[in-house]
Order: structure tokens, then C-alpha cells, then sequence
């Protein structure tokens, strides 16, 4: 891959001719984004980029649709923003009419002559708006409609910008129809170690520029300070060497994201006190790199707080308590003001009545201008994130639509991810947008062999759910039944008893679309709320309950499927033919290992299980009722192994449980299949390994 700046693309796209006519011209010239700073671009070979079709693609929030309104702005290239304009069938031609130049030519004939080229951008949020089935329709009369003419093949004439996927389905078609239109691909990065510094400081200089109250432009140096700090603790955070954030992809992927960059640019502007800002930063000892980014806001939500609190504290005769616009506070204030819903806050404050009424009223005049708030907004991706992870945590209501747009970028995961394992249960109905935004993040497609666990969860109607992260980290926790799966569901396993929603992505009507890749699927009923399902990898579904849209179609990318239970009897999934064993068929060779790994999946560390004194699962329990299925006999032997070796204790219970016992241990699942993997590496006997062996097989 060549690296190269901006500047290159810029000098091989012509300025057009033509221009939109009015201002109700859906395709729009963009005005210059403010503050800008240039990202490197990388592709195979410099000397492409004089094609037909450029295609820009990169991960999620690396700044797509703010290069393609630069370009835009320094060249006068309309934009067709496909966020907000609906196509389908043959809209291209139809759109360009809406240009005009002077002379009154034909702006048809000025697209083809490569000189009136036009950006195709938000193609990721295109799919959502106009559905699967008009953007297939769009991008197919789109190839058509380039060969039209040949008269000029080397002036670029479309500019597609989108994440790799949604580039991909692009590309596609364009190969498809459109054999002989040249076509070259370019890579936008995150932000290197200059490119990042740029871009905070930049952001930092803007709002401070826009505030009365500001210290940034009379601490320039002490801010550098900070950011450095900053940059510091993210790398120990990331367990990176000195040097290492800039040099390796998971820096990168962290530090330079530039939404991140561009919120704490912002917030640097809120800061009244650098110097304890930076101590604060350097003292971290987290072992998460989200963190200092959160220590950063939440010291801007203790600004806020000192705000409100001092001229509310001189108009009350009682003294404040802590919880008066907190943090908590203010997160729980932040999300019911962007939804318009009442400011009750979390409902912690408790003041006498007059003091209440004041301090809803002062609440009311300082959210609107809130340094997390824009224009009744979140001011970015990253701040409305952490809001929203928060209230997600807490069990507020959240609004679909803003939780639809966020889940695609990686930051609900990154803030929630630091709350989840804790004793709260969240909603099965978030569940699918937490996976989304953590399917979404750089950082989880680099961990080999992540896969997500969906089990039954030893709380009542309920299921667990473990996440794997960076560092061998196993986030687990559990939601709330029924569980709900948006968009896509990737690499993950998932076996419970009661029901899965698979909610396609895209409007109700449109073509909603949901993605499977590499899934095994069990479950007693299973939802499809979709008008297409996509299959990827292998897939294997089982349901007992079935239902789906009569018009369901299935789009089988080279995917190797099983059916069981009414997906094996159902159209139009009976008919594909399938080739896959069920997944309970397809585990370890040997049996120890297959139930040691099934139970690290499915028991979270520190569980105590019910079962009856022989230690064989209780017939009432739905948390091990999986048991009696695949290893009735091997299970009670196990446990009284571990027993005898004094890695479980018994008690007896009583009331209902009478008659059973109780299994705590002292070793987790986990543990006990790394060390079946790698003895020497355990603390587990090899006595008690090797008898297991000998006795379980």
C-alpha cells in the first residue's frame, strides 16, 4: 500500500461545470467543515487514481463524510448524500438533471465527458434509508449508466465513500455490470501521532475561539501538556511500550480515531485547571484505554456541577447534597433533554420543595448549553455514546433511532464495556445495538478467535452473555428475555431457552436487511424481522417456534447452512440445501473437553448451582437442563472429581431447595479448559487433570 496526502486526490478531480441549480437541488455543494485536518489516504499504486470510479472506504467514524465535503468545498463537486435522498431504479441520470451551468449544456453529456463528476456519499446509511433493494437497483442502473458512453475513462466521475462492507456491495455491482468501467480503491486511515495532535488542537482552538469563558489560547503550552499526558496514559492503558501508540494498529485504532480526537479537542476548551487535568490523567491506573478518555469527560461533568451548584447553594436555606447535577446527574438530564422528555434526572435529588423548584429551573437554563450538547444534540458520536451507555446501563428509556445511528460506530461498546459484570441486568431489547457497536470496533475484529456466547443466565427469564476483548478479557453479564439482535449477528453462539428477535436494519418498508455470519442459532422461538437475510461463513439455525415475513428472502454469499427444528421445515429456508452438522455434534473430540468448554460458556465465575446430592442437574432448573441432553452421566462424575479434590464445597439447602445441595467453587470454567489446553500452565493439579481424563474421557 503507498501512502499519500490528500492533496493528490484533490489535484486528480476536476472542477465541475455544472452546478446544482437551486437550492432544493437534492445533490449539494458542500460548505468547507470547520476545523478540518487531513488524514493520509493509501492504495495499491498512486498511478490508479486516474479512473472512472474512485471508491473510498474505511471503518466506521474515521471521517469519510467530512473529506468528501472538503473535497467538495474546494472544488464545487455537488454531493448526493445518501443519509437524507432515497434512491432506486435509474435516480442517477434523474439527479444529474437537477445541475445547470450557463450556456445551458447538457449536464448528461458533461457527467460522461468526466466533467461534471459527482460523491456518492453515506453509502452505509443509504441502506437504511432507501433499504437493500434500492441500492442494489441504484448501484445496477448506476454501472448501466456509465457505459453509456465511453467517450472518457481515465477523469473520475463517481466518487463513493463508505465503510468497507456497504464499498464492497459497491464495487460489486460495478464489476458486475460494468466490466469495462476502470475502478480503483483508496483507504482512508486513522490519524497518525501528528495528524492526532493537529486535530486536538485544532477543535481545542474552535471552541475556545467561540467562548467568552475559555483558558485554552492563555495556556497553550499546558494544554500540549495534557494532551501529551493523555496520549501517555492511553498507551500504558493499551499496554503498548513507549512509542508503540503510533507504530502499531491497536494504537492507532484507539488513539486516532478522529471523533475522539475532535471531543476531546473540544472539551480541552472547558478545562479551567490543566495542570491538575494532566495530574489527574498521569495518575490513572485503569487497565482500560476508554478510561482516560472518561476521566477527561467526567472531569468536564464536575465543571458543569461546580457551575450550577455555587449560585444554586446562595438561594437555599438547606445544604446541598452530593448528588445535585453529579455526574450520574447529569448523564441521566442529558439523554431525557436530546429525547425531550422530562428532566426528572435519575431521581436521586431530594430537596425541600422550593429549593427543588429552583434547581429544576437552573437545570432547564444550563442543559441547553451543556459542552456535551449542540443545537439540542449530542455534540458527537463519542459524547452521545457515553451518555447513551450509561442510560443503557441504568435502564432508561432510550430512543431506537439515535441508538440505530450510534450502534454503528464502536463507542457505546467502548463506554459501556467498562460498566458491564456488575450486578444491574440490561434489556434484552439493547442488547442487539451493544453487540452492533462491538462488532463495529477496530479492536474487536484484531482478537483471534472472538467469539460471543448467548447461554441461559442463572437469574430467572433471563440470559447470559460473554464478550470477548482486548487482553483475553471476557466481559459477562446478563439482559432480560427476550433477546433482540439488530442488523447482524457475527461470529457468536447462541443457545437459550426462550425467544431471539432478529431485527433487520433499514426503515419498515424499505427492505429491511440482517446479516448472518458465522452463527449457530438455538433457541425455542425464533423472530425474523426482516425482508432479507444475508448468510455468511456457516450458519446453522434451530427453532421449536418459527416466524418470519411471507416475503423473506435469503441471499446465500457462498454459506454452508444447517436447519433444525422449524427452520428445517419452513420456506424459504428448506429450500437450501444443507450440509451442516448440528453444533452440539461439533465440538472437542474428547468428552472432558467438550463439557469443560461448554460450561465455561455457559457458568459466569463465582456461580453457585443447585443440583441434587448425587450432583446430577435438577429437573426444575432451566439453567442446566443442557446437561441432561449431552452429558447426563459425565457431569455428576465431574463434579464429584472436583469434589474430592476439594475444588468444589457442598452445602445443604432448605425451604424448596430441600433435599438438594448447593456447589460452590473455587476455581472458575475458564481456568479449568486453559489448563486441559496447556497443563503446565495451570494451577490445577495434573493428578486431578489426569484422573478427570482417565474417568470422563
Amino acid at each position: 500500500m503507498t501512502e499519500f496526502p490528500l492533496e493528490t486526490l484533490l489535484a486528480a478531480l476536476r472542477r465541475p461545470t455544472h452546478a446544482p441549480a437551486n437550492e432544493k437541488s437534492r445533490l449539494v455543494v458542500s460548505d468547507r467543515p470547520s476545523p478540518f485536518v487531513a488524514p493520509k489516504l493509501e492504495m495499491e499504486g498512486i498511478d490508479a487514481i486516474a479512473t472512472e470510479v474512485i471508491f473510498v472506504e474505511a471503518s466506521a467514524a474515521v471521517g469519510k463524510s467530512t473529506i468528501a465535503k472538503y473535497l467538495s468545498s474546494e472544488l464545487g463537486i455537488p454531493i448526493l448524500d445518501l443519509s437524507k435522498i432515497p434512491v432506486s431504479t435509474g435516480s442517477l441520470h434523474t439527479l444529474l438533471l437537477d445541475l445547470k451551468d450557463r450556456e445551458g449544456n447538457d449536464p448528461v453529456a458533461a457527467f460522461h465527458a468526466g466533467n461534471s463528476a459527482i460523491f456518492i456519499d453515506a453509502l452505509d446509511e443509504g441502506r437504511l434509508l432507501s433499504g437493500e433493494t434500492g441500492i442494489e437497483s441504484f448501484l445496477q442502473t448506476t454501472a448501466e449508466f456509465l457505459l453509456e458512453s465511453r467517450g472518457n475513462t481515465t477523469a473520475p466521475k463517481l466518487v463513493f465513500f463508505g465503510r468497507y462492507e456497504s464499498i464492497d456491495l459497491a464495487r460489486t455491482w460495478i464489476e458486475l455490470c460494468a466490466r469495462d468501467v476502470r475502478c480503483t480503491t483508496i483507504q482512508i486511515g486513522f490519524f497518525d501521532k501528528d495528524g492526532a495532535w493537529n486535530l486536538i488542537q485544532a477543535y481545542a482552538k474552535s471552541a475556545a475561539e467561540a467562548s467568552t469563558t475559555s483558558q485554552y489560547l492563555q495556556h497553550e503550552e499546558s494544554a500540549k501538556n495534557l494532551i501529551a499526558a493523555y496520549f501517555d496514559a492511553i498507551e500504558n492503558a493499551l499496554g503498548l511500550k513507549p512509542g508503540e501508540l503510533w507504530t502499531t494498529n491497536q494504537g492507532k485504532a484507539f488513539a486516532g480515531y478522529a471523533p475522539v480526537l475532535a471531543a476531546v479537542g473540544s472539551l480541552l476548551a472547558g478545562i479551567d485547571n490543566f495542570v491538575v487535568m494532566t495530574n489527574r490523567i498521569k495518575s490513572y491506573g485503569g487497565q482500560e484505554a476508554w478510561g482516560v478518555i472518561e476521566t477527561v469527560l467526567e472531569e468536564i461533568l464536575r465543571r458543569e456541577q461546580g457551575k450550577l451548584v455555587a449560585p444554586l447553594s446562595s438561594q437555599c436555606k438547606t445544604t446541598l447534597p452530593e448528588s445535585v447535577y453529579d455526574v450520574e446527574e447529569q448523564l441521566a438530564l442529558l439523554v431525557q433533554y436530546v429525547d425531550g422528555r422530562a428532566l426528572e434526572g435519575a431521581r436521586r435529588v431530594a430537596l425541600p420543595s422550593q429549593d427543588m423548584a429552583k434547581y429544576q429551573d437552573m437545570v432547564q437554563r444550563q442543559l441547553p448549553d451543556h459542552p456535551f450538547i449542540r443545537q439540542r444534540e449530542f455534540g458527537n458520536a463519542v459524547l452521545g455514546s457515553v451518555v447513551l451507555a450509561h442510560a443503557l446501563y441504568k435502564g432508561q428509556q432510550v430512543s431506537q433511532d439515535r441508538l440505530i445511528s450510534l450502534s454503528r460506530q464502536p463507542f457505546i461498546w467502548r463506554s459501556i464495556s467498562r460498566l458491564l459484570g456488575k450486578p444491574e441486568l440490561i434489556s434484552g431489547e439493547y442488547l442487539g445495538y451493544i453487540l452492533n457497536s462491538y462488532w463495529n470496533d477496530e479492536l474487536t475484529v484484531n482478537v483471534a478467535g472472538a467469539k460471543v456466547y448467548i447461554r441461559p443466565s442463572e437469574i430467572n427469564d433471563a440470559a447470559f452473555v460473554q464478550i470477548p476483548y482486548l487482553g483475553g478479557r471476557i466481559i459477562g453479564f446478563s439482559v432480560i428475555l427476550p433477546v433482540k439482535v439488530y442488523g447482524i449477528a457475527s461470529h457468536c453462539d447462541i443457545d437459550i431457552l426462550g425467544q431471539v428477535i432478529l431485527e433487520g436494519s433499514g426503515a419498515r418498508g424499505s427492505g429491511r436487511d440482517f446479516r448472518l455470519q458465522n452463527v449457530n442459532l438455538v433457541a425455542d422461538t425464533v423472530a425474523v424481522e426482516s425482508d432479507t437475510v444475508r448468510l455468511d461463513g456457516n450458519v446453522w439455525m434451530e427453532a421449536q417456534e418459527l416466524s418470519a415475513p411471507p416475503h423473506l428472502r435469503l441471499i446465500r454469499n457462498g454459506a454452508k447452512v444447517g436447519w433444525g427444528g422449524q427452520f428445517a421445515r419452513l420456506y424459504p429456508w428448506n429450500k437450501e440445501i444443507a450440509e451442516l452438522r448440528p453444533p452440539y455434534d461439533d465440538q472437542p473430540s474428547d468428552k472432558l473437553t467438550k463439557l469443560v468448554n461448554e460450561c465455561a460458556i455457559r457458568f459466569p465465575a463465582g456461580i453457585t448451582l443447585i443440583l441434587n446430592p448425587d450432583f446430577s442437574p435438577t429437573r426444575d432448573d432451566p439453567q442446566t437442563r443442557w446437561i441432561s441432553r449431552h452429558f447426563s452421566v459425565e457431569f455428576p462424575r465431574l463434579i464429584q472429581l472436583m469434589h474430592d479434590h476439594h475444588l468444589a464445597s457442598t452445602d445443604p439447602t432448605y425451604g424448596s431447595g430441600f433435599g438438594k445441595v448447593k456447589v460452590r467453587f473455587s476455581t472458575n470454567w475458564v481456568d479449568f479448559y486453559r489448563a486441559l489446553e496447556d497443563p503446565s500452565s495451570s494451577r490445577l493439579s495434573r493428578d486431578f487433570l489426569d484422573q478427570a481424563r482417565r474417568e470422563i474421557g
